[in-house]
């Protein structure tokens, strides 16, 4: 199943009411994307016991959310890159908060 992961850094400035309308804003998109499988965002909480698996040491940078959609196909997965509702979340919502942005398809 076509999955994307998308890890999200917030701008230090982000407030965390703008950080909670992230998060209800995306939700609403997720519901009007009738062709997703899944989806699950949220805030990332960092454990005490996440340090023991560091190789090398602390990432210096964390995402601070995250959030997973999967879909039945590739096609569909492309298609909502490319939907007009996921852009305008992204101009005006995302852009505005976002500082950083990893993003994996797999």
């Amino acid at each position: 199943m076509p999955t994307r992961v998308i890890m999200i850094q917030f701008n230090p400035d982000a407030t965390s009411a703008q950080k909670e309308i992230f998060q209800q804003e995306l939700k609403t998109l997720a519901d009007k994307i009738p062709y997703k499988k899944n989806f699950h965002c949220g805030l990332t909480r960092v454990l005490d016991t996440d340090g023991t698996l560091d190789a090398v040491g602390s990432e210096p940078e964390r995402p601070q959310f995250v959030a997973i959609w999967e879909f039945d196909s590739y096609d569909d997965l492309t298609r909502f890159v490319g939907e007009s509702l996921h852009q305008k979340f992204a101009r005006e919502i995302a852009i505005p908060v976002v500082r950083h942005r990893w993003v994996v398809n797999i």
